[in-house]
């Protein structure tokens, strides 16, 4: 062991290269551990989180209503389907705007079985009604407190111009 620790001592160089690839393959291996880690663990606590598949990427993905309709077709151990989008943009209420760039700013356009899937609990209304019309919509209370301060916002409607369309909150 003395001689080994004499050679690296005399050959600086030599011994520079070998601890910095030493901890460059450690850092790699430290966040790929961590990749495979968040993958497994990111919502596992919703009832089903084993059997549902999200197709696209973290900050982009949806599903087309044909094509959620083709990919059951041809895969018979799809249970069920729910189209999604993501997409940034403006949501109004009267004169509050919360515009991109904001960090409430994402909008997740879904439809009606998307509380089929997802365990989340509602503060108000109910989860089985929340989404069966197409002008209906689910906002965070954090949204909703910059939207409406201490109002209720049961029953108001919004407008997010991107989509065209004015949802109201159920």
């Amino acid at each position: 062991m003395k001689s080994f620790f004499r050679f690296l001592l005399r050959n600086k160089l030599y011994t520079l290269i070998n601890i910095a690839g030493l901890v460059v393959s450690l850092m790699f291996i430290i966040l790929m551990g961590d990749y495979t880690w968040r993958q497994f663990t990111i919502d596992s606590w919703h009832k089903n989180a084993d059997r549902i598949v999200l197709i696209g990427s973290q900050d982009n993905f949806f599903m087309w209503p044909q094509a959620a309709t083709d990919i059951k077709a041809m895969c018979p151990e799809v249970e069920q389907t729910c189209c999604v989008m993501s997409q940034s943009g403006k949501i109004k209420y009267g004169d509050r705007v919360v515009e991109d760039g904001d960090d409430q700013s994402t909008i997740l356009l879904a439809d009606s079985t998307f509380f089929h899937f997802f365990d989340y609990e509602l503060t108000q209304g109910n989860r089985r009604t929340a989404l069966d019309k197409p002008d209906k919509c689910v906002i965070t209370e954090r949204l909703a407190k910059r939207l409406f301060g201490d109002k209720n916002p049961m029953e108001r409607t919004l407008i997010i111009p991107y989509c065209l369309t004015r949802r109201r909150l159920s």
